[in-house]
C-alpha cells in the first residue's frame, strides 16, 4: 500500500507513462486492495476465520507463482 505510490514515479519516467497511466495504475491498486478486504470479510463471515485465511494464503500462493510467469510478458502488452 504504501510503497505504491513511491514506485509509480521512477516506472512512469522509466517507461514514459502520461499522468492519465499513472493515475489509471494506481487507482487499479487501491481499487483491487479495497475488493479483497471487502471479499476477505465476507468470506469470514461465511466460512470462518481459519478458512477464509487458507482460501486466502492459497491464492495468495497462486497469484505468487502467476507473478512469475508475468515477468515474461512485455510491459506494452499490459499498459497501453
Amino acid at each position: 500500500r504504501i510503497s505504491m505510490p513511491v514506485a509509480l514515479v521512477p516506472l512512469a519516467a522509466t517507461y514514459g507513462w502520461n499522468g492519465a497511466t499513472v493515475g489509471l495504475i494506481g487507482s487499479s491498486f487501491l481499487w483491487g486492495y479495497m475488493a479483497t478486504q471487502l471479499l476477505g470479510g465476507a468470506l469470514a463471515d461465511a466460512v470462518g476465520g481459519k478458512r477464509a485465511l487458507l482460501v486466502g494464503m492459497l491464492l495468495w500462493f497462486g497469484a505468487t507463482g502467476a507473478l512469475a510467469l508475468a515477468t515474461s510478458v512485455p510491459v506494452a502488452a499490459i499498459v497501453p
